[in-house]
């Protein structure tokens, strides 16, 4: 499997045991009696894991330009 593929499988699990809600909405087992925590650490939680996800696409060899300009947005500084 490519790096792209590794780092997009691992997202989708850590998204999903941090967001059991989002889990269940696109159909990843196993999250079915768990709950979402909507607290400022969740949402930190959740942030944190999509601004690695992306930094290690931005990583990855051969990356489509669409994937790139994706995971630059990700990385970037919330707008204060």
């Amino acid at each position: 499997m490519s790096r792209i593929f590794d780092i997009s499988h691992r997202y989708v699990d850590e998204i999903a045991a941090l967001d059991p809600n989002l889990a269940t909405a696109i159909g990843v087992p196993g999250h079915e009696r768990e709950l979402t925590d909507y607290s400022p650490a969740g949402h930190e939680a959740i942030a944190d894991t999509t601004s690695i996800a992306g930094r290690w696409m931005s990583s990855a060899p051969n990356l489509h330009p669409f994937v790139l300009s994706l995971s630059k947005h990700a990385n970037a500084s919330p707008p204060t």
